[in-house]
């Protein structure tokens, strides 16, 4: 018996075009034929409709076919009713050397088991009875043709995919490596299945992946938002549940849950901190101020500092607004305030990869903490410990906030109407030895 073939892609043309593509490339017809013929009742046949998708001139402008512009349909008939052939060097232009899998289905299976298609259904999803020997042999053809159950098909049954989004903005960020982790752990017990996106805080990657989950028909989304994509969401979070982390929408239009923390008092703490050691001269590292977690963490910082009677706006001399929450934006921000002909004495960097380019740089130019400038950080540094010098900061809980996010989601998988709810994490202040009292 040969083996099953599940790695070609057959381009189904109608016959009265066969005698053209006979003559343009009699070459790959012949190729075709000799080669696949012995496979021919082992094979799943999936069709493109190129009369649905290009005009007649179209088929031999196959150096403009994208792989997006093709669509895959199962065609159900006996191989000798089907006019198939594979164009080689049209495939090789279409895929750009990448082979196009080609799935096989629970008909393949059956047929292979010599059942019908509802036995194989029941020993898959593992209802119903069915007699041993059956099962084996399902079970031998499902391994035989490298069946894989078509997961959005079920969904269209059920209504529920199992799958949750959890869309965030850093996935660099261990804050949010250690968030997922906690948040799978929930879901995993409950039967779901999360899927992590990364955005970079890019709006036009968001929308996108926010738009697969419309189509996955995902159960919910857990997101880390970018804060530019504000009135889309807020639509979407009235057709899927949804938990906001960290990041905060404040419109009524949301529906939906908030997981956060107190980034305000937070950095107010570490400000204050400072202050408490006779630092006046302190800098700031902000980012982007158009999400919610940069508005709050610098006006804690304005709210600390105008307890000494210094105001801080746009035009403070030793702040520094960088674009991203990444340490790429940390050394940026660093490298300016130090090259200040009057430096400061302190710098509260707003968020952990930041605090790890600063403490980069400084390193880089032999530039001393604490002895030359004092650093505090918002948000723990994975494995900070190690650190010559450990930053003082304040404790955010990736863990804490992981947890509640998923039990919040999935109540409100079960009720999604329900009001909205919040749960703010308190951080504390962790005092290291990243400051010095002038």
């Amino acid at each position: 018996m040969q083996q099953y073939c599940n790695r070609l892609l057959f381009v189904w043309f109608p016959p009265w075009e066969i005698t053209e593509i006979y003559r343009e490339y009699p070459h790959a017809f012949f190729s075709f034929i000799i080669k696949n013929v012995a496979h021919y009742h082992y094979l799943s046949f999936f069709t493109i409709r190129c009369v649905d998708l290009f005009k007649i001139k179209s088929y031999y402008d196959y150096e403009n076919i994208q792989v997006s512009d093709l669509q895959y349909i199962y065609a159900d008939s006996e191989p000798s009713t089907l006019f198939s052939i594979i164009i080689l060097h049209i495939l090789s232009h279409i895929t750009e050397g990448r082979c196009i899998t080609v799935e096989a289905t629970i008909k393949d299976v059956a047929r292979q088991a010599g059942v019908s298609t509802a036995t194989v259904s029941r020993v898959i999803n593992n209802t119903g009875v069915v007699r041993p020997d059956t099962i084996k042999r399902v079970m031998d053809a499902v391994k035989y043709v490298n069946y894989v159950p078509n997961i959005m098909a079920r969904n269209l049954k059920t209504e529920s995919s199992t799958i949750i989004g959890f869309v965030i903005s850093n996935i660099s960020n261990t804050h949010f490596t250690k968030m997922a982790n906690k948040i799978e752990s929930i879901l995993r017990e409950k039967g779901l299945n999360l899927i992590v996106c990364n955005t970079d805080d890019d709006p036009d990657l968001e929308l996108n992946y926010l738009q697969r989950m419309i189509a996955m028909h995902a159960d919910g989304i857990i997101l880390n938002t970018t804060c530019k994509n504000n009135d889309w969401i807020c639509e979407l979070s009235h057709k899927i549940p949804m938990v906001l982390v960290d990041r905060n929408i404040t419109v009524p239009a949301f529906l939906g849950d908030f997981v956060g923390s107190n980034g305000y008092g937070g950095v107010m703490d570490l400000t204050k901190h400072l202050i408490e050691k006779g630092h006046r001269d302190i800098a700031i590292i902000t980012s982007d101020l158009s999400t919610s977690t940069g508005r709050e963490r610098l006006d804690g910082f304005c709210a600390a500092m105008r307890t000494i009677g210094i105001s801080v706006d746009e035009h403070y001399f030793y702040r520094y607004d960088s674009q991203h929450f990444s340490e790429e934006d940390g050394v940026a921000g660093c490298q300016y305030l130090m090259a200040l002909e009057k430096r400061p004495t302190a710098i509260v960097v707003i968020n952990n990869e930041m605090t790890i380019g600063v403490y980069k740089y400084l390193h880089n130019n032999k530039i001393s903490v604490p002895d030359d400038i004092s650093v505090v950080s918002y948000g723990n540094i994975n494995n900070s410990d190690l650190f010559r010098v450990e930053p003082t900061f304040a404790t955010l809980n990736p863990n804490f906030i992981g947890e509640k996010a998923a039990n919040l989601l999935l109540s409100r998988i079960e009720a999604p109407g329900r009001g909205n709810r919040e749960i703010i994490f308190e951080p504390l202040l962790v005092v290291n030895e990243s400051t010095k009292t002038l």
